[in-house]
């Protein structure tokens, strides 16, 4: 859970949010047992979300370094 709302990573999956995650898995898991897994993760996700995520919740600046790596909060 971000300030940004809700963010996957799965497997190859980069980063993004569980709207984006949804219709990837409607595109290449249309049917069988992969698909149906992730779509039960997706569902945990937003009944988690729904019950812990904070109606606004604050925005954090960090900063990154070099190496695109976010640097330790101070």
């Amino acid at each position: 859970m971000t300030d940004r709302g809700v963010y996957v990573k799965a497997g190859c999956w980069g980063w993004d949010t569980l709207d984006a995650f949804r219709k990837r898995l409607d595109s290449v898991y249309p049917s069988g047992p992969h698909g149906e897994q992730y779509r039960a993760a997706v569902a945990f996700a937003e009944v988690h979300a729904r019950l812990w995520m904070p109606a606004v919740a604050p925005v954090v600046t960090r900063k990154r370094g070099a190496n695109g790596r976010f640097l330790p909060a101070q």
